[in-house]
């Protein structure tokens, strides 16, 4: 099958920039476990291909963020945390656990690296 010369450049373009969706990306297929929209085919691929491999991962990666969130909520309101650094793109919402310390503590603040 060959590639539509638009699509073509389109992944080229996005290599350029630094986003290659050809392949997969853990964090997006994290993502995708999850059920965001933030993830791409090869990422879908290799997400389906880990769930045949393993079928309870999307359960324990579920449960992961469950208690990390359970976890930041504890830390704002019965600690005193105000501060919390995450790793990702600040503006993705799939189960952000730095908002669960800002709904426990409006003093608290999400910080992006």
């Amino acid at each position: 099958m060959t590639e539509h010369p638009s699509q073509r450049s389109q992944d080229e373009a996005q290599v350029e920039a630094g986003l290659d969706t050809r392949h997969a990306h853990s964090a997006r297929v994290y993502n995708y476990w999850l059920g965001g929209k933030d993830n791409f085919a090869a990422d879908r691929e290799a997400a389906e291909q880990a769930i045949a491999a393993n079928p309870g991962i999307v359960g324990d990666v579920r449960a992961n963020r469950a208690f990390l969130v359970r976890v930041v909520r504890y830390l704002a309101a019965g600690c005193g945390i105000r501060q919390f650094l995450g790793q990702r793109h600040p503006r993705r919402e799939d189960g952000r656990y730095d908002q669960a310390g800002e709904r426990a503590d409006e003093r608290a603040e999400g910080h992006h690296a």
